[in-house]
């Protein structure tokens, strides 16, 4: 477990915040408003929903968390492309309901709706015992993505497990893959400061190419994902100098998809300070004074 103590003058506090959360909304197994009683259930302070190419959960979460009197977070995670790597732009205290995001992301959905429909239909096309329908129903209202085609997979006996399916079917390379439009970088970063909100590049430590996370912190990133479920004590102690350095907001989230592990899932395991989330705030402050200064 990964989180930062606070000391006060008078007390130590341990804040939570996990700001990278997904939900049914994408490719999580936990409604928006599950997202937040479980965070209250384990003590978090505040959550971010950083939903693949959506804010569809948005609304829901912000609703659940004033009632529960948690701090939620609205925000994003854009799928983005760097050289041929894909790279993961997180966004925080974003306008979720400005017109060119939302028309943005209507496109990017229809993109991921078309690449699933296809990868379906190659699987059928090798053999595989699947239908459209089938992975559809664990889509329900939410954005098409390779984790639904694996849980079908597992439920029909194709494999035996989520990692399974990605490694010997839905992978580059492997039959059921197919290509999907991304954003690059620059697009990504420019379409959640035009929202007002603050870029954060994801979980660095799972790009492939080691030397490409700060060649792309250079394209004008607020922060870096320091503490992530992926990274190992040695990567945060990296990437948190590397954050000091470039002067950038350190931040931290568990990338929780709802998967339980002994009935509970890792919402708040994996957090980022106070700290990080009052630089969020004031760096979205002075995106919108800026934006409204020039417009």
């Amino acid at each position: 477990m990964h989180s930062f103590v606070i000391k006060y003058s008078w007390v130590i506090y341990m804040y939570k915040a996990d700001l990278h959360i997904h939900t049914t909304s994408s490719d999580g197994l936990l409604s928006p408003s599950e997202v937040v009683d479980w965070a209250v259930r384990k003590g978090i302070n505040a959550v971010a929903v950083t939903d693949h190419d959506t804010v569809d959960g948005i609304e829901e979460a912000l609703r659940a968390g004033e009632e529960a009197g948690i701090e939620v977070i609205p925000g994003i995670e854009l799928s983005c492309t760097y050289r041929g790597e894909e790279i993961h732009v997180l966004g925080y205290f974003i306008d979720w309901e400005n017109g060119p995001l939302v028309e943005k992301l209507k496109e990017l959905k229809e993109a991921r709706d078309s690449r699933g429909h296809k990868m379906v239909e190659k699987l059928i096309e090798y053999g595989l015992d699947i239908t459209v329908e089938a992975v559809m129903e664990k889509v329900g209202e939410g954005s098409f993505g390779r984790p639904h085609i694996a849980r079908t997979m597992v439920d029909r006996g194709i494999v035996g497990s989520v990692e399974d399916a990605f490694n010997f079917y839905l992978v580059k390379g492997k039959p059921g893959y197919v290509e999907r439009y991304k954003l690059t970088v620059e697009e990504g970063i420019s379409l959640i400061k035009s929202a007002n909100g603050v870029a954060v590049m994801a979980h660095p430590g799972i790009v492939s190419k080691k030397g490409y996370p700060k060649e792309i912190l250079r394209y004008g990133f607020d922060g870096i994902e320091v503490v992530h479920s992926s990274h190992s004590e040695d990567t945060v102690d990296e990437y948190e100098k590397l954050a000091l350095k470039m002067k950038l907001i350190a931040t931290g989230g568990s990338d929780c998809h709802g998967v339980m592990k002994g009935g509970i899932p890792m919402i708040g395991d994996y957090t980022a300070s106070i700290e990080a989330v009052e630089r969020l705030k004031e760096a979205r402050a002075k995106r919108e004074m800026e934006a409204n200064a020039n417009g």
